[in-house]
């Protein structure tokens, strides 16, 4: 522990004033992502009082309705298909913090989606 004298009195600081606790100059402002990921968990508990379904968030996984439409948009100009997958194409990382950091708008979900067709050999991919 250090001791300091006041400048102004010329006498040691009371015991309160000492720094003794080593993240004592950590920021004690609260950061804009923990403040989002809050914000986001409100609207989360209120769509459970209201029952209305909350946004899914940029990283959760593809919804069953979101691959069904994914597949039906590529069917209606490829069929007849043979699927490898559909999964979500994460959002790039300066979209995700223009969401968190600025509340910017909510980054789009995008389906990654592996497909062959028949005859083929090798496999196409769209992003839907």
């Amino acid at each position: 522990m250090t001791r300091r004298l006041d400048i102004a009195s010329r006498k040691p600081p009371s015991p309160s004033a000492v720094i003794s606790h080593p993240n004592h100059f950590r920021s004690t402002t609260t950061s804009h992502t923990t403040i989002a990921m809050v914000l986001d968990r409100l609207r989360q508990l209120s769509s459970h009082l209201t029952s209305t379904p909350p946004p899914p968030h940029p990283f959760d996984p593809l919804s069953a309705a979101e691959i069904e439409h994914a597949v039906a948009v590529i069917n209606e100009k490829h069929a007849p298909l043979a699927y490898n997958a559909v999964t979500l194409l994460e959002p790039r990382k300066r979209e995700m913090m223009a969401w968190l950091v600025d509340s910017g708008e909510r980054p789009h979900r995008v389906a990654d989606v592996v497909a062959i067709k028949k005859g083929e050999r090798c496999g196409r991919a769209w992003w839907i």
